[in-house]
């Protein structure tokens, strides 16, 4: 699923896993956000380290391991340009 750049009112863990759950219901999610916005991507990267279903990835560094085992595959509309700007 292509979403919109998803920017969380607080950065928290508890908000950020409602978010993503009403986003994707699948119990295991890779959601691919784009490092552009560097404090915004720390952030993230800090409140999503304790949801056990998501896996949060740079779009620079993405791999493929990380597809292979989704169930669902969350890409901000940055970080598909990103990607599709790195991988022409």
């Amino acid at each position: 699923k292509i979403v919109d750049d998803l920017k969380p009112e607080n950065f928290k863990t508890k908000a950020l896993a409602s978010t993503l759950a009403v986003v994707s219901g699948a119990k295991r999610v890779v959601w691919i956000v784009s490092s552009a916005d560097r404090p915004s991507y720390d952030k993230i990267r800090r409140a999503s380290k304790n949801i056990p279903w998501l896996n949060t990835v740079n779009a620079k560094s993405i791999e493929i391991k990380d597809l292979f085992y989704a169930e669902d595959l969350l890409i901000s509309k940055t970080a598909l340009a990103e990607i599709q700007a790195n991988y022409k």
